[in-house]
C-alpha cells in the first residue's frame, strides 16, 4: 500500500468523521432548541400561575374586608373571617 493509499484512506476516514460529527451538533442544537422551548413554556406556564395566584389573593383580601361589615360569620364560609362574632373569640 503505498503513501497515497494511506494518505486516501485517511482522509476518507477523516472525512466520515466530520460528517458524524456534525449530525451530532445537528441534534445537539435540536436539543437544545426543544430545551429552550420546554424553558420558555415553563416560564409561561410560572407566569400564568403567579397572575391567578395575584386574582385569588386580590379576591380573598377583598372578602376578608367584606367580612369585618358582618356581625356573625357567613353560612357556608370557612375562609379567615373578622366579623364581630369571630373577632369577640378574641
Amino acid at each position: 500500500m503505498g503513501a497515497l493509499e494511506i494518505c486516501h484512506e485517511e482522509c476518507h476516514r477523516l472525512e466520515l468523521k466530520v460528517v458524524k460529527l456534525q449530525a451530532k451538533i445537528a441534534q445537539l442544537e435540536e436539543g437544545a432548541f426543544a430545551a429552550r422551548e420546554e424553558v420558555q413554556i415553563r416560564n409561561d406556564r410560572i407566569e400564568q400561575l403567579k397572575e391567578q395566584k395575584r386574582g385569588l389573593e386580590e379576591e380573598n383580601a377583598g372578602l376578608l374586608k367584606l367580612t369585618e361589615l358582618l356581625d356573625e360569620h357567613p353560612e357556608g364560609y370557612d375562609g379567615p373571617c373578622l366579623c364581630k362574632l369571630c373577632m369577640s373569640y378574641g
